[in-house]
C-alpha cells in the first residue's frame, strides 16, 4: 500500500468503501493557480480518466461509469505548477468491501 498523500483525498487512503462507484477526488487547494489542462487522473482498471476540475472548490473529481471490480484500487493524480515543468504526483489506494465486488442475486433459489 502507498502512504497517504499530503493532499486530502476521497476515498481516504487505505480505507475500504462499500460502493463500487465511489466519487474519487483530491483537493488541490494548497496548490497555487492551476491549469486544468495540466492535470490528470489515472485509476487502476480504467487508465487515464476524464476527471473534472472544479476551480472554485479546487477539487479534481471523477466517478466511475461502471463498477470498480479490482481491490485495492490505485489512484494517481499528476499536475504541474504554473511556470514549472515538473509534474507533482499524489498516489493512494483504497479497497472495496469484498461482498460488494461479487453480484449475488437476492432471489437465488436454493
Amino acid at each position: 500500500s502507498y502512504p497517504a498523500p499530503s493532499q486530502p483525498v476521497f476515498p481516504a487512503a487505505n480505507t475500504v468503501v462499500r460502493s463500487q462507484n465511489p466519487d474519487i477526488s483530491i483537493s488541490l487547494a494548497r496548490e497555487p493557480q492551476l491549469n486544468p489542462k495540466d492535470m490528470e487522473m489515472r485509476v487502476s482498471g480504467f487508465g487515464l480518466v476524464n476527471a473534472k476540475y472544479d476551480a472554485r472548490e479546487k477539487v479534481l473529481k471523477w466517478t466511475p461509469s461502471r463498477p470498480l471490480r479490482v481491490s485495492p484500487v490505485t489512484v494517481q493524480v499528476r499536475w504541474k505548477v504554473p511556470g514549472g515543468n515538473i509534474w507533482q504526483t499524489a498516489t493512494w489506494q483504497f479497497g472495496i468491501a469484498e461482498q460488494e465486488m461479487h453480484f449475488i442475486p437476492g432471489n437465488l433459489v436454493k
